[in-house]
């Protein structure tokens, strides 16, 4: 069982450097393979093609992401926050999964996919709802705090507090500015949300 894992491991490490560096298409399996230090044979043997492994890349990443948040919100010192405290926590976790740590998953999930887009819709479709679904109480304090109950519902609050960090990720991420201070980004985008 731990020469299986090992060969797991080895592929997706190799298949994760491989996909962050090289457009979807330019990779191939024999590539990983090489790379992974294993026979193409193994590497079929735990991934049926390619698709499937770039689909378990993501899957992994989006999981450990998806469980830190999760384990978060059943803290008890995270529910004693205030609205903004949570808010700025949830955000520098955001920010810290996707540059802080250098995680490649933001690079992989960018890469021009194209003809192979239909293969992940359904894994991008569920993690959207995923991420609504997780952040719904979070979403429904900010909707009483902000008193716009019944005008805006959590989906579109979850939807629009991601979508202030994108720029940003795509900043640090794509044209690589170093000079990025995520505590400074988060009270500011706090502070346009909460005023204070």
């Amino acid at each position: 069982m731990a020469n299986k894992n090992n060969h797991i491991d080895n592929i997706v490490i190799a298949a994760q450097k491989l996909f962050f560096h090289d457009e979807y298409d330019s990779v191939s399996m024999s590539s990983i393979a090489k790379s992974a230090n294993v026979t193409k044979a193994a590497l079929y043997y735990h991934f049926k093609n390619k698709n499937d492994l770039y689909l378990f890349i993501l899957n992994k990443n989006y999981s450990f992401f998806k469980e830190k948040i999760t384990e978060l919100f059943k803290t008890e010192e995270f529910r004693q926050k205030n609205v903004r405290d949570k808010t700025g926590k949830i955000l520098a976790i955001v920010f810290d999964f996707f540059i802080l740590n250098k995680n490649s998953f933001l690079k992989i999930i960018s890469k021009r996919i194209g003809r192979h887009h239909k293969h992940f819709e359904k894994f991008f479709s569920q993690a959207r709802e995923d991420v609504i679904e997780i952040f719904k109480p979070l979403s429904e304090e900010i909707i009483k705090y902000k008193n716009i109950t019944g005008k805006v519902d959590h989906r579109t609050v979850t939807l629009v507090l991601f979508s202030t960090l994108n720029p940003f990720i795509y900043e640090y991420v794509f044209q690589n500015n170093q000079k990025l201070d995520s505590k400074e980004l988060i009270d500011k985008i706090c502070f346009l949300i909460f005023n204070k």
